[in-house]
């Protein structure tokens, strides 16, 4: 035994989570009334799908009002672009697919296919197996999860430190912020970077789509470079001499007419945008 003036520093480790601090949700659609009620006598909604971005204080304290005014302040009501900065190290850090139910403005279940959490009475959650699955709920069935996904960015603009979500269903959305981000940390890694902090811009555009050959139009997420491939490649990455030498890139792949491809995303028709939207239901995950 020994004689101390005090007690000597011990530390316990700090717990350990994969979340990030969360600011708010960036929404691309809103709930509007049908004029009916359901038979507890609760107003029933629908999504409708706007042609901006919404920013507004919700109820589950998501998006908090200060949060919310600061937004505004900077954009406006209704922007169509906003200038942000990626929320992770790869691709998959930075947009989080998963199966999700929404009810009352609160997520109710979110899964992966096979094991689901679901948000209890009380306001807790329980983890089980897949309750799709279980309960043999049919895919195009108003209570089967649909599947989206989360892009967590950084407001560099914008008052309040954490996570910006935009969650897009759309699997035109889905697929052109795949391709740009898998793009990005491809080249960024070769220098020994990644995609924490790179700053882009994120637009909401038109396209032209024609399910079951009505033409319409839907808003979809299109993501920016704001500078040079250069300077995007090596922004915030010590030199470290010339980029790695990689395999010679093949020729242009040939169409079955012959042209070489453009290059060009080949969006198929039908899809629109997610999160609050009618999109075309996506298919059941593996086990159903």
């Amino acid at each position: 035994m020994s004689t101390n003036a005090g007690p000597t520093r011990r530390t316990v480790p700090l717990p350990e989570t994969d979340r990030l601090p969360r600011v708010g949700k960036i929404r691309l659609g809103e709930a509007v009334p049908t004029g009916k009620t359901d038979r507890f006598g609760a107003a029933v909604v629908r999504p409708k799908a706007l042609e901006h971005f919404r920013v507004v204080a919700d109820e589950s304290g998501i998006t908090s009002a200060e949060a919310a005014e600061s937004f505004t302040a900077h954009y406006g009501a209704e922007p169509t672009v906003i200038r942000a900065q990626l929320a992770g190290a790869t691709p998959d850090d930075v947009m989080e697919g998963a199966w999700r139910l929404y009810g009352t403005g609160k997520l109710k279940r979110k899964c992966d296919g096979t094991e689901c959490d679901e948000r209890t009475k009380t306001g807790g959650w329980i983890t089980s197996a897949c309750i799709c699955t279980a309960r043999d709920i049919a895919a195009d069935a108003d209570d089967h999860c649909k599947l989206s996904y989360a892009v967590n960015l950084f407001l560099p603009d914008v008052r309040g430190f954490g996570v910006w979500q935009v969650e897009t269903g759309s699997e035109i959305s889905v697929r052109r912020m795949a391709a740009w981000l898998r793009l990005m940390h491809e080249m960024r890694s070769r220098r020994g970077g990644d995609l924490w902090l790179v700053e882009f811009e994120l637009a909401l555009v038109p396209i032209q789509v024609a399910p079951a050959g009505k033409a319409m139009t839907v808003y979809v997420l299109d993501p920016r470079a704001i500078a040079t491939p250069r300077e995007m490649l090596t922004a915030g990455i010590a030199p470290a001499g010339a980029l790695e030498a990689g395999p010679a890139n093949p020729p242009p792949a040939a169409d079955e007419d012959g042209e070489a491809l453009s290059g060009e995303i080949d969006d198929e028709e039908g899809d629109g945008e997610g999160g609050v939207t009618a999109d075309p239901e996506p298919p059941p995950p593996g086990p159903l």
